[in-house]
Order: C-alpha cells, then sequence, then structure tokens
C-alpha cells in the first residue's frame, strides 16, 4: 500500500525560482505577491507560472511594452484574474483549494491566447478549448495520442454550424458527412494553448504520445464539469472508441486510380469523401513522378470544376484542391499557372479562415513556393516569416507544420544570401533532433540535403560529403527522388573536395568519382522524370562542371548551353537560375577559347544578377569573379584585376572573405596584380564553383 505523503509549502525562494523559470525577470516582490496570494501551494505556483508567461508575451505582442512593463501588467492581469474566481467560487462553497483557482484563472487566460482567437475564427459558437480540455482530462492522463481528438466525430462537435438558425425538419436535417468540419491542424491549435498556460503537457517530440496531464488536474477538471456536459462527452468517447481502428500511413494501392475513376470520387458533395480524395492526391504529390503529376492534374481539373462555388467563398476542400494543383505545376515547370492557384488559394483561405489560421499560413508557404521558383527570393521571405512566427504560437515550435514552414525559411534564407543565418537555423534543429530522437530520426535525415548545400554555401565541403554519405546509407539501395538528390549533392562535394586540397589527394580521382556519379543521376532523372524538369537540370548543372574538370571542355559547354537554353524555357530568360547558368557557361566558352563570346555571356550573366539578387550576394561576387578571369584571358589585365577587386570588396562586405571562395578571388587578385604569390592556380582556375539549389 501507498502512503499518502503531504508536500509542505513552497518557500519565498522556492516559490521565486519555480516561477523564473517561466518568466526569468520576476523581481523578489512579484513572486512574493504571487505566492502569497496562491498561499505558495506548488501545483497553483505552476499554473501561475504557465499564465504569467503567457500573459506576460502577450502584452509585449500586442502591446509593444517592453519586458519590463509586460510582466508588471502581466502579475496584475493574473492576480486579478485570481481574485475574481476565488470569489466566483466561493458564492458556490465555503472554501476552496488555490489550485482549483488557479484551474479557473488559466481557462481564462487559455481564452486570450492567438489558439483561441484562431478558434473563433474558425467556429465562433463553440468553446473549442473547453470541450477539448474536458474531452482529455477524461481520457488517461499518462500519456496519450492525438487520434481520437483529431477523429471526424470530435470535429463535427466543435465545427461551425452555419445552418444553426434554419428551422429543422425531417427534410432539412443534415447528415454528419454534411458537416463541414474544421481543419486537423487546429486541434493541435487548441491544445498546445491550453499547455501554454498549464493545463495540459504537449510535446510534438513525443510522436506516440505528444499528450500527457497531471492526475491532479484532471481530477479537478472532471469534478468540476456540468453532469449533463460530462455524460455527452463521455458518450461521444465512447462511440469514437468502440469504432476506432489506428491505419498506419500505408503506400497507395497500385489499383487506386481505377477506384477513383470508376466510383468518381470528385462528384461527391460530401467534405469527407473530398477529403478522402484530397489524402490521396497528396500522396501522389508526394511522390512527385511524371506519372503521378500527369495523373494529379487530371483528377484535379475534374474535381475544381465539381467543387468550385459561384460566390467567391470557396470550400476548405477547393482551395486545398488548389495548393496541390498549383503544387503539380510548379514540379512540371508551369509557374505562371502555379502563381496563379497558389495566389488565389491563399487568398481564398484568408477570406474563409482568417490571417491566423494553420491552413492559411500553410496556403503562404505554398505561395512562397511558387514565388522561390520565379525568382522572387525576398518576396518569398516576406511571406515565410510571418507565417513562421505565427505557427511558433499557434503550435509551438515543435510541431510538423512549424518544421516544414521553418526548413523553407532557411531555404529562403540561402538564395537570398544569408547563409550564415540559415546554417544556425537548420543545424541547431538537426542536432535537437537527433537527441532527441536519436542518430537515425527521420526527421532529421530529412533536412540533410538542404543541410549539406547550406555546409558547401559556407565554405564546409568536407561536413557536407561526411553528411550525405551517411543519409545515402540510410537510403539503401532505393534510387527514388530523394536518393538522386543526395547523389547529386554527394558529387557537388565531392568536386570541391577535390579541387580544394590538391596536395592531399589526386584532385582528377575525385572529379572522376563526381562525373561517374552525376552522369549515372542524370540518366535516372531524364528517364524517370523528363530532361526538362528541375532536378534534371540540377544535376545537368554539376554534370557540366564535372567535365570542365576533367579537360572536357567542349562537352562542358554543350551541356551547360543546352541547360541553360531550358532553364530559359522553363524559368524565363531573367530568372536568377539562368544567370547562374550562364555564368558557368561564360567559364566553358572561355575553356575552349571563345573568349569574345565568354566576355558577352558573362557580362550579361553578372547585370542580370546584380538586378535581380541587388549587389549584396555572393552569386554577384562570383559572376564578377567569372568575368575577371575572362578579361585577364583576353589580355585585359587591368580591368580584370579591378573586377576582381570588386568581388573580394563585396564578399568582405558580407564577411564572408575568410571562407574559401573568398581565398580564390583573393588570390585571383594577386596573380592579376604579380603582388608576390607564387601559389599554383587551382586545378579548376580561379572561377568559383557554382551550384543550382534547390527551390
Amino acid at each position: 500500500h501507498l502512503t499518502p505523503l503531504a508536500i509542505p509549502p513552497m518557500t519565498p525562494e522556492e516559490s521565486r525560482a519555480l516561477l523564473a523559470d517561466r518568466v526569468s525577470e520576476i523581481t523578489e516582490q512579484q513572486a512574493g505577491q504571487l505566492g502569497n496570494v496562491v498561499d505558495f501551494v506548488p501545483h497553483a505556483l505552476h499554473l501561475a507560472a504557465h499564465c504569467l508567461a503567457e500573459r506576460a508575451a502577450a502584452h509585449r505582442r500586442e502591446d509593444h511594452m517592453n519586458p519590463d512593463a509586460a510582466l508588471r501588467a502581466a502579475v496584475g492581469d493574473v492576480l486579478a484574474e485570481y481574485r475574481a474566481g476565488k470569489t466566483e467560487l466561493l458564492r458556490h462553497s465555503e472554501g476552496v483549494a488555490p489550485v482549483a483557482v488557479m484551474v479557473r484563472v488559466a481557462r481564462r487566460v487559455a481564452q486570450s491566447t492567438p489558439g483561441a482567437a484562431a478558434w473563433r475564427a474558425e467556429s465562433p459558437e463553440r468553446d473549442a478549448l473547453g470541450w477539448l480540455l474536458d474531452a482529455a482530462s477524461l481520457l488517461t492522463g499518462r500519456g496519450m495520442g492525438l487520434e481520437l481528438l483529431r477523429s471526424r466525430r470530435i470535429l463535427s462537435e466543435l465545427a461551425r454550424d452555419d445552418d444553426a438558425d434554419r428551422p429543422v425538419t425531417a427534410a432539412s436535417t443534415r447528415h454528419p458527412d454534411d458537416v463541414q468540419l474544421p481543419d486537423e491542424h487546429m486541434v493541435s491549435v487548441a491544445l498546445w494553448a491550453l499547455a501554454q498556460v498549464g493545463l495540459l503537457d504537449v510535446d510534438f517530440d513525443r510522436a506516440e504520445q505528444p499528450l500527457a496531464q497531471h492526475h491532479g488536474l484532471r481530477d479537478l477538471i472532471r469534478a468540476g464539469m456540468d453532469d449533463a456536459d460530462r455524460r455527452h462527452i463521455e458518450s461521444v468517447l465512447r462511440g469514437i472508441l468502440a469504432e476506432y481502428a489506428p491505419q498506419e500511413n500505408q503506400e497507395l494501392p497500385a489499383d487506386w486510380a481505377r477506384e477513383v475513376y470508376s466510383l468518381r470520387l470528385w462528384e461527391d458533395p460530401r467534405p469527407r469523401v473530398r477529403r478522402s480524395l484530397l489524402r490521396h492526391l497528396g500522396a501522389l504529390s508526394r511522390r512527385a513522378e511524371s506519372a503521378d503529376l500527369d495523373r494529379l492534374l487530371e483528377i484535379a481539373g475534374l474535381a475544381r470544376s465539381w467543387w468550385r462555388a459561384d460566390d467567391d467563398e470557396q470550400s476548405p476542400e477547393y482551395l486545398r484542391l488548389l495548393n496541390f494543383t498549383a503544387r503539380a505545376h510548379r514540379l512540371r515547370g508551369d509557374y505562371d499557372t502555379s502563381r496563379r492557384l497558389a495566389q488565389e488559394a491563399l487568398g481564398g483561405h484568408r477570406r474563409l479562415l482568417g490571417t491566423t489560421h494553420p491552413r492559411t499560413l500553410l496556403s503562404a508557404d505554398s505561395y512562397a513556393a511558387t514565388l522561390r521558383a520565379v525568382g522572387r527570393f525576398d518576396d518569398a521571405l516576406l511571406q515565410l516569416r510571418p507565417a513562421l512566427e505565427q505557427l511558433e504560437l499557434l503550435l509551438g515550435w515543435k510541431h510538423p507544420a512549424t518544421l516544414q514552414v521553418e526548413h523553407n525559411v532557411a531555404l529562403t534564407e540561402a538564395l537570398t544570401g544569408r547563409v550564415a543565418r540559415a546554417l544556425t537555423r537548420l543545424q541547431e534543429r538537426f542536432r535537437y533532433r537527433q537527441a532527441v530522437g536519436g542518430t537515425d530520426d527521420e526527421e532529421a535525415w530529412e533536412s540533410a540535403d538542404l543541410l549539406a548545400y547550406l555546409y558547401r554555401s559556407a565554405g564546409r565541403a568536407g561536413e557536407a560529403h561526411d553528411l550525405l554519405r551517411q543519409r545515402l546509407r540510410r537510403h539503401g539501395d532505393v534510387w527514388d527522388g530523394d536518393r538522386l538528390n543526395t547523389e547529386v549533392g554527394l558529387a557537388v562535394s565531392e568536386r570541391r573536395l577535390a579541387d580544394g586540397f590538391p596536395a592531399v589527394k589526386d584532385p582528377r580521382y575525385g572529379y572522376e568519382l563526381a562525373h561517374e556519379r552525376d552522369q549515372r543521376a542524370l540518366r535516372i532523372y531524364i528517364g524517370r522524370f523528363g530532361p526538362d524538369r528541375f532536378d534534371t537540370l540540377r544535376c545537368q548543372f554539376s554534370y557540366a562542371a564535372d567535365l570542365h574538370a576533367l579537360g572536357k571542355a567542349d562537352e562542358a559547354e554543350t551541356q551547360a548551353r543546352q541547360c541553360g537554353d531550358t532553364l530559359a524555357r522553363r524559368f524565363g530568360a531573367g530568372h536568377p537560375y539562368t544567370a547562374l547558368c550562364q555564368v558557368r557557361h561564360g567559364v566553358y566558352l572561355r575553356a575552349t577559347g571563345e573568349t569574345r563570346l565568354a566576355e558577352e555571356v558573362g557580362r550579361g550573366a553578372l547585370n542580370l544578377l546584380g538586378h535581380k539578387l541587388g549587389q549584396a550576394h555572393p552569386w554577384v561576387a562570383a559572376a564578377e569573379n567569372s568575368l575577371a578571369a575572362t578579361l585577364a584571358a583576353a589580355g585585359r589585365t587591368d580591368e580584370a584585376a579591378a573586377l576582381a577587386g570588386t568581388a573580394l570588396t563585396r564578399l568582405r562586405d558580407l564577411g564572408v572573405a575568410h571562407r574559401p571562395d573568398g581565398r580564390r578571388v583573393s588570390q585571383h587578385l594577386d596573380r592579376l596584380t604579380a603582388t608576390g604569390s607564387t601559389r599554383p592556380a587551382p586545378p579548376s582556375g580561379y572561377d568559383i564553383d557554382l551550384e543550382l539549389p534547390d527551390v
């Protein structure tokens, strides 16, 4: 038998330490005020610390207060809510425990969180946070998954009822399948809001059981529930448990397309059936091979004609369909259509769900992907940064949706020249995921290709090489799109390692390794994805650099010319990627002896990059350095030295002149100005090796 153990009140020092864990700047006087009000009861102080942190953050965010003023206002809020809550409870009983009062306070504070605001926009007539807190408290508190709380039955309980004012008749009663359900992410939004005030413990890193609750809180919340409400919620949960069967993420059955076509799923108006079709389209979008994209666009075209409403307010399912369609067009290279559809989806989500709904924020992420694809990197970053900040408020920094947008923010920061910031962001996340999930954590390794690109951009090709070798071992014998992407990144890393350390190893060995890897990947890309797919062009761009490194300048020039022509057709002649390919094409033209044409191509690329990306970008310095080498080859050494000096100054202004690319430009300038450098030229010359990043 277990013997009950009484926990004494905390001392003032202990209470301040507990409060400071959530609000580090709290003073001794403020901690004493809160401790005295809740009688220094540990659990009550725990809830007070969460509420205090949430209110202080709200004052900083909404009222633009400095930290000290926000904390003073937050202390006043919590004390006022505590006194009001205690007065209300004492009307119904002679005495009340501090923890019971703080549960009431936490419920009130939760209603002022961003998550509660998002729910009021989603379902104004429902107290979704209160309903889900009661439901979670009726389930086990030791740990549980989110499948039950995300079930269709519970979503229908929380749904917006737009027909509530209509007279109910036998003919007008709606079938449950006809109810417009909230988005599944909104359950996570509510749970995260409740976790911010201490009523639940939510950790999305615990993928199997992210939700837990202290048994003391659970008992208090159960005891405070209205009998009729409790019976209703228990009835709902029992019905879900009776029908519930977990479903793993399975591959699509080979004949699913025949089933979709034979049943004409797109003709069914029920939201439940439409969401089922969207799951099928999502699986096709993730596989993203040419046949999958063709099938997706065919089905989506049929569905759009059935799902589109006559007025401006479209259904959530229609707007998600637009996002899937926009992604498919983007992967196929139809960027104008992709941008138009993604913009329409984003506008529709903002009108229907508001600007802070998770699905709106993810739609902004989808629109930003299209902006990246058309070369508007800064505009994409303007879409992504507010979306990431809002998702961190609504879902926390561990939720998969937040991770997705954070990954895209890092990519976009790198494309705008902010490599150090992007590398810090992604490296910290990678290390954290491995610390939580182990060295084989899947979420960590999903970001390995982008992390390797950032390593290479920072001049750390060796770390990129080691990371991708580990990534490759985890692919095994599977040659899918992810494997091919890793192969190309590894080839770039091998080529740069060979070119950077000629004294350690014969560079030709590294060049041949990279050439063989890119050649094999390019053959598979063309056969499986087609010659015009961006992934294919990225591989072809790297393959041309391999040929040049091996001294096959004519073949390199041919590959670069073909790649540049395709990029111009796909992205447009004014896209930064087209200009980047022209920079390398000029290098290969110079190697074949076509100096005049190399200067013309290189100068056009430099002007285009400067116009599109601004002057504070490493790619502009790389273009200047290559054009300087072309001018030197034409005998115009003074002009070449001036241009190389400009490139080096630009890299110094960016704070990256100490990296390998900066040192290469510095050696180039020394050679052009004959300032005493006797160091031999790098094997591939003084040009900076470039690559096409993923978009």
